[in-house]
């Protein structure tokens, strides 16, 4: 086999993401700088863990931004998970997404995150911290007493967490200046199999290694509450009708994120100008939300999940890529990862300088079996970039909503079935009816030759 990462299991359906067969995508360059490595970052990944119950399905529609555990979002294609810890009272650090608790241990998602990297051991996953919740500052009725925020609390409860599993956790001016391959010996898991990293800046709030490029009065909903009395324009649209302006205005939010001149303020789009303070920049590739946003998307019968889908925001995001729109990309933050994250993940990782691949791939393709023993000979000599063809992008799945009218519409179905069979047994002669199907047949004068041959059953 060529070394690189191979997805598996690899269906027809999900091959068709991958630039080349079998779901492979090569290895990243170990000499590379982790600074210049691309990433795709599940967005609040532990949400992935709130159920998918009805109730919680309308409490949660708009906080919901991943299907799966960090396990199904790692195969999906992450290969960074943005998770928000959140202490509790008892000492337990669980996720959390702004005033929504996730039940989900931190403990658990890291043990998920490590099952994915010992059953795939040549690929890098990094875990970001950020946004600490202490028990004061959530819903929770237990006493907050004996734990005020602070760096050593953030510290020591985080530290506990990961010392337990043998999991690598540092600040975030540990991994300046690293190459890929010195931060995988950084990463490597006890027993020398799978790399996982979990950062953060170690101060009260876990605040995270990446510029956020977040700037609240930039930032794009899918939604918008402006009007106008005569008709609709395409700035009023919603993200979920391809005619709307919305589209066009992520794709400048999320191109000057990464090709604005550098800047290390927090009111400013662009790289950061400092990679000691800031190693990662995060592209926020994504529609936010807020109060306004979510009510109108509830009151559309959407959600979060639908809109991203129904928008083909992550197929268009690999468009840009493709098309080669971005200067650098740190860290792709995107939500619903299942949805075209391998896609991401292959063009990504295919951007000429993130991986180097022989030309020799050509072969592989007409006879695999020759290719195991391959080894490239000139490392110049790279196949990337567009002389690959584009990722095929998964189509528009079923919305949860139209999932929802199915179901009432077969079950509606299934009961009508039911009713009908139900009188049928009751109602129907079936005696009456074989008599007469006697007497017809005697009519043909068959006598009794016929009605030996056809002998009918009593039926009581």
């Amino acid at each position: 086999m060529l070394e690189g990462y191979h997805r598996r299991p690899c269906s027809r359906f999900v091959a068709k993401q991958f630039q080349f067969p079998d779901c492979y995508v090569p290895g990243m360059a170990e000499s590379l700088p982790l600074s210049q490595a691309s990433f795709v970052m599940s967005h609040d990944a532990a949400t992935g863990y709130l159920p998918q119950t009805t109730v919680y399905a309308a409490m949660n529609s708009y906080g919901k931004n991943q299907i799966g555990t960090v396990y199904q979002q790692l195969n999906d294609g992450a290969r960074a998970l943005d998770v928000r810890p959140k202490l509790l009272a008892n000492g337990t650090v669980v996720c959390h997404h702004g005033a929504v608790s996730i039940p989900v241990t931190l403990n658990q998602l890291v043990r998920d995150a490590i099952r994915w990297c010992q059953d795939n051991p040549e690929e890098l996953v990094l875990i970001f911290h950020s946004n600490l919740a202490y028990p004061s500052q959530g819903n929770d009725d237990d006493s907050s007493e004996g734990y005020t925020p602070s760096a050593e609390t953030a510290l020591s409860v985080l530290s506990q967490v990961y010392e337990s599993l043998k999991v690598a956790y540092v600040q975030c001016q540990d991994v300046y200046g690293l190459t890929v391959g010195e931060t995988m010996q950084l990463a490597a898991l006890s027993g020398g199999k799978g790399y996982l990293l979990a950062m953060d800046r170690q101060d009260a709030y876990a605040s995270s290694c990446a510029k956020a490029n977040y700037v609240g009065d930039l930032l794009v909903s899918c939604y918008t509450n402006t009007t106008t009395s005569s008709s609709r324009s395409s700035s009023t649209l919603p993200c979920t009708n391809p005619q709307s302006s919305l589209h066009q205005a992520l794709q400048d939010y999320v191109l000057a994120s990464a090709n604005n001149e550098p800047t290390d303020s927090n009111s400013e789009l662009g790289p950061p100008a400092s990679t000691y303070y800031y190693p990662f920049n995060e592209l926020q590739a994504l529609w936010q939300v807020d109060g306004i946003s979510a009510a109108l998307g509830i009151a559309h019968v959407s959600t979060l999940i639908d809109d991203n889908t129904k928008s083909k925001v992550n197929a268009h995001v690999v468009e840009w890529i493709y098309d080669g729109l971005f200067d650098s990309i740190s860290l792709l933050a995107v939500d619903h990862v299942r949805l075209n994250g391998n896609a991401l993940l292959s063009v990504l990782r295919n951007q000429c300088g993130q991986s180097e691949l022989s030309s020799a791939w050509s072969s592989y393709q007409e006879d695999r079996d020759n290719a195991d023993n391959y080894q490239p000979n000139n490392v110049n000599d790279s196949v990337c970039g567009r002389d690959l063809s584009k990722p095929k992008v998964q189509g528009k799945p079923m919305s949860t909503l139209s999932f929802l009218l199915s179901v009432v519409v077969f079950v509606a179905f299934g009961i009508w079935i039911l009713i009908l069979l139900e009188h049928y047994r009751r109602y129907y002669n079936h005696q009456e009816q074989l008599r007469r199907m006697e007497v017809d047949l005697n009519q043909f004068g068959c006598g009794v030759e016929c009605e030996e041959d056809y002998s009918l059953p009593n039926i009581d």
